[in-house]
């Protein structure tokens, strides 16, 4: 917690009930005992004290019942969320806004409803926009596309020390084959 830059301690600001828990992946926890391990995060999350909070990102049905937690369920973005978020990604008066707008109008609007189910979702759409931001293409073939992005995807898993133990910080970064159909 020193190297935060907070100026009290992490058992302070827990007892004051300033903390917010931010918690992910844990549907990935092992599948044998999950329904004990399930029962232990649902009495740590309903015994925090103060107005501390305990957020747990999953799938609709992994904890549905189990932990007994108020629910969001976050929704798909439509057009104009779409738009919205390239207006506060590139700016409202970008050239690149126009130019990225058209080239999202024309995959929106292609008849294939493919293209249009990966931007309605906030993370792929970020790639999406990454993508087109380095100059290639958002309508290439749909093999290279999701090639493209399950590699931007690992990689930044990677770059951000996430591989898996036993794994050499030294080894180069990794490039996928790319799929051709």
């Amino acid at each position: 917690m020193a190297q935060t830059g907070l100026a009290r301690d992490f058992d302070e600001m827990v007892l004051a009930g300033e903390i917010c828990f931010l918690l992910d992946g844990v549907n990935q926890m092992p599948f044998a005992d999950r329904a004990d391990r399930v029962s232990r995060w649902n009495n740590w999350a309903h015994k925090l004290p103060g107005d501390n909070w305990a957020v747990f990102t999953c799938r609709s049905l992994d904890y549905q019942t189990s932990l007994e937690l108020p629910e969001v369920h976050v929704q798909q973005l439509d057009s104009q969320h779409i738009q919205r978020y390239l207006e506060l990604r590139l700016g409202a008066n970008s050239t690149r806004l126009e130019e990225m707008q058209r080239e999202f109008e024309v995959c929106l609007n292609s008849g294939d409803h493919r293209f249009k189910d990966l931007a309605r979702n906030i993370f792929m759409l970020s790639l999406l926009v990454e993508r087109a931001l380095e100059g290639k293409p958002l309508t290439a073939n749909r093999a290279d596309l999701m090639a493209d992005l399950a590699e931007r995807r690992l990689l930044r898993e990677l770059s951000e020390g996430r591989q898996p133990a036993g794994c050499s910080e030294t080894r180069p970064k990794p490039s996928l084959p790319a799929l051709r159909l």
